[in-house]
């Protein structure tokens, strides 16, 4: 576990370690490419799930020297290479390994930064969501956010914190923090039953989930009285996109996390656009029914940016499975009939159905997800147009819609990116390109970063930072010594 952490905050951090014999740190800072010398960052889970599998609670040999470390790690790649299937015989289309490969390395390759904290805590600060961090935490978004902040810093410094956990100079309430540990952690000998539930060498093998996700903090009586967290990484994840999982498919949550998401995204463009024209989502009664606007429609500069937001996210299994598609088919037929539900209502926009608004020249529809969703973008045999298409239909609609006025479909991260550059260089110049054909292929945050790179700070960071130092200069411990 201290070789995987330390080789884990080096590459987040640039923390290089002090006691791996052979070490190439010269090399690698000279080259400033960590992955041409070290194990890619998504491997260390897989290092780590076969640690716990094989070893016992105490390794029986250290796991220190370099030469050890890069032995393993050409044996499991030339392993998992073995098990990848000839695509030509296997019957899958290569794009679909494009996908999981985007799925499970893109989202590694995150910094350590505030950006990734500070939208998850704008948007769980909502109300709505708090309800559910007050119900199984008992504290508020805030002191959430800042408590595992704290933990997560702490874990960068040190593979393992002392039980019960305390975090000097805060008064934070001990419960908050141990039960957010509690819910974060596992037993090393539960871990293994899990994996080992799930093992199985196959073309899945380097994909298949794993209970760290949910769990990244481990224990074990035979260690002492101490919470490992051997890669911090994952219990980053764990404290901003990990609660949609703990919370998923309880009772209200769905309206709360789409409410919220979508209030978010309308917070966005209102601090990134302060002088648009936003609409956001009303009822429209008409003869025979109502039906609802676009969830915000933004008038900018002679442009129309036409915004829906979606905070469903995509299954593990419709992500990573390569033997079945059926997962994949029934995520793509959702989002596609979603997508499909916002060209219906961009039909009503361009025929005047929306009262008191007149169309203007230039219209973009832009599809937000509260994930990414790569399994959309890299086009597989299961094109998901053809369910964007096959909604139409139904509905009366002309597919022709979709040439004619291409959708963006992203994340929200990639959103904020596209706002910022619009603020920058107008919607006519950044989507205008694009919904003429000017690398549609690309992924759409490729695309904003080579041709308008912006160099403005990401939009919650200074509240988010606000918050932080607020929350610590009142709640600081006066009797810390």
């Amino acid at each position: 576990m201290q070789t995987v952490h330390d080789l884990s905050t080096f590459y987040h951090l640039d923390d290089v370690p002090k006691t791996f014999p052979g070490f190439p740190s010269k090399r690698v800072r000279r080259k400033q490419n960590k992955l041409s010398y070290m194990p890619y960052p998504w491997e260390l889970e897989m290092f780590l799930r076969e640690a716990i599998r094989h070893s016992g609670y105490l390794a029986h040999k250290p796991f220190r020297e370099w030469g050890s470390i890069s032995n393993l790690t050409n044996l499991l790649r030339k392993f998992t290479n073995e098990l990848t299937p000839e695509y030509s015989d296997y019957g899958v289309d290569v794009l679909r390994e494009l996908q999981r490969i985007a799925h499970r390395q893109f989202p590694w390759q995150v910094e350590f930064n505030h950006p990734l904290i500070a939208r998850h805590w704008k948007i769980y600060s909502d109300k709505r969501l708090e309800l559910f961090i007050q119900e199984d935490f008992g504290c508020s978004a805030n002191e959430f956010y800042v408590t595992c902040f704290a933990l997560l810093s702490t874990w960068a410094n040190y593979t393992a914190i002392k039980i019960p956990l305390e975090i000097s100079d805060l008064k934070i309430d001990s419960k908050v923090i141990n039960k957010i540990s509690m819910m974060f952690s596992s037993a090393i000998s539960h871990s293994r039953q899990e994996i080992n539930s799930i093992h199985n060498f196959d073309a899945n093998y380097e994909y298949r989930y794993s209970p760290l996700l949910l769990r990244p903090l481990l224990f074990s009586e035979l260690l002492g009285r101490r919470l490992f967290c051997p890669i911090p990484y994952l219990f980053l994840k764990r404290m901003t996109d990990g609660l949609y999982y703990q919370f998923v498919g309880r009772i209200g949550f769905s309206d709360a996390i789409g409410g919220a998401f979508e209030s978010y995204v309308g917070e966005v463009i209102s601090a990134v656009l302060p002088h648009a024209d936003r609409t956001p989502e009303k009822r429209i009664k008409k003869t025979g029914g109502e039906f609802r606007t676009v969830d915000w429609l933004v008038e900018h500069e002679g442009c129309t940016l036409f915004v829906e937001c979606k905070s469903k996210q995509p299954t593990y299994n419709a992500k990573f499975d390569i033997n079945k598609t059926d997962s994949l088919e029934v995520d793509l037929e959702k989002i596609g009939t979603e997508i499909g539900k916002m060209y219906v209502n961009l039909n009503r926009y361009l025929n005047g159905e929306y009262p008191n608004m007149t169309p203007l020249g230039n219209v973009y529809p832009i599809f937000v997800t509260l994930a990414d969703w790569s399994i959309y973008h890299i086009r597989t045999n299961l094109n998901p147009d053809q369910f964007v298409r096959a909604y139409l239909r139904k509905r009366g609609v002309d597919p022709e819609i979709m040439k004619s006025f291409p959708v963006e479909v992203c994340g929200a991260e990639v959103f904020e990116m596209l706002l910022q550059s619009i603020a920058s260089h107008g919607a006519n110049e950044v989507l205008g390109k694009r919904a003429r054909g000017h690398r549609r292929s690309d992924f759409l945050d490729a695309y904003l970063t080579s041709e308008f790179p912006v160099n403005t700070e990401p939009v919650w960071n200074a509240e988010w930072m606000a918050t932080l130092h607020e929350f610590i200069d009142q709640n600081k411990d006066s009797d810390a010594v």
